[in-house]
């Protein structure tokens, strides 16, 4: 019933509906393919909402879908739409956007005053950094509303008399700890460790694949990739064994003993569905590192 009560309140039969989020559903098929069917023009015009059982002409309808990974959107609604490419917001963006926006928004519905808390410009960038990972600001609304409500429990029971002063010191009091790691690596990695840079929606970001070998046994899988769902991803990671394979000897590696030896590749950062082909090299790398038992300069990228 969302779609016809959107139109219920807009008073019209040709408004513009946002939908958002649309990159959410790969885990309810169902939904995409209700959404697929309100996409499309055809089906579009006898729509039926099996919740209020009432048919409707969605055809004069203007639909935006956002989502944040297009990567994770499902065919049937790929193909269904016209797809445009937004860049997300900078950090500093985000900054500017928490003075003039979401503090002041934080303020009116919890009802704060100004002078009840301060945050410094490095909290606010570390709750960036560290806390969301996103294109939008949806994320670092929450991070702030749930410090503000925070602020609120204090003052409604009379622990806090002062000015909350939001410090990057601060923020694992406020917010636990943290959810992402950006910290750099120096000097030399572990041997079978090497470092990538893939192309995301949140723009350059590196990972880590690491690989160790042991002694097999006969009829064992000499590559295991736990953890790994994508077909592109375990397509790229069976290339990369095959291409060491086939030139082993140019790169030091005795075939010996790559016969002989189990090896266990693993994606620390849980990037499987955004290994791309251009990740087969990195892949190979922490092969032959693992192999030759040779260490990487950390800002080899």
């Amino acid at each position: 019933g969302k779609i016809l009560t959107a139109l219920s309140l807009a008073g019209a039969a040709d408004p513009v509906i946002v939908l958002e989020g649309a990159d959410k559903l790969d885990a309810c098929p169902a939904l995409q393919k209700t959404l697929s069917q309100i996409l499309d023009p055809a089906s579009g015009k006898h729509f039926i909402d099996h919740y209020l059982a009432a048919p409707f002409d969605l055809s004069r309808v203007v639909f935006i879908v956002t989502a944040a990974d297009s990567n994770q959107l499902a065919r049937s609604i790929t193909t269904r739409v016209q797809q445009f490419e937004v860049s997300g917001y900078t950090r500093h963006e985000k900054l500017a956007l928490a003075r003039k926006h979401l503090l002041p928004r934080i303020q009116e519905q919890l009802q704060l005053k100004p002078s009840d808390f301060a945050f410094e410009d490095g909290a606010l960038l570390e709750i960036i950094e560290l806390y969301t990972r996103e294109a939008g600001v949806g994320q670092f609304w929450s991070e702030l509303f749930t410090i503000g409500q925070k602020i609120v429990k204090e003052k409604v029971a009379r622990t806090r008399t002062r000015r909350a002063k939001i410090t990057p010191a601060m923020l694992r009091q406020w917010l636990g700890q943290p959810r992402f790691d950006h910290a750099t690596v120096q000097g030399c990695l572990m041997p079978g460790v090497a470092i990538g840079l893939i192309d995301s929606e949140l723009g350059g970001e590196t990972f880590f694949v690491e690989a160790t070998c042991r002694k097999g046994r006969a009829g064992q899988r000499r590559l295991q990739v736990p953890g790994i769902v994508e077909p592109c991803a375990t397509r790229v990671t069976e290339l990369a064994f095959a291409f060491l394979e086939s030139r082993a000897e140019d790169f030091g590696v005795h075939l010996g003993l790559i016969d002989k030896a189990i090896i266990h590749l693993n994606f620390p950062d849980g990037l499987d569905r955004r290994v791309s082909a251009d990740s087969g090299l990195v892949i190979f790398v922490a092969l032959a590192s693992a192999l030759l038992q040779k260490s990487l300069p950390a800002d080899m990228v």
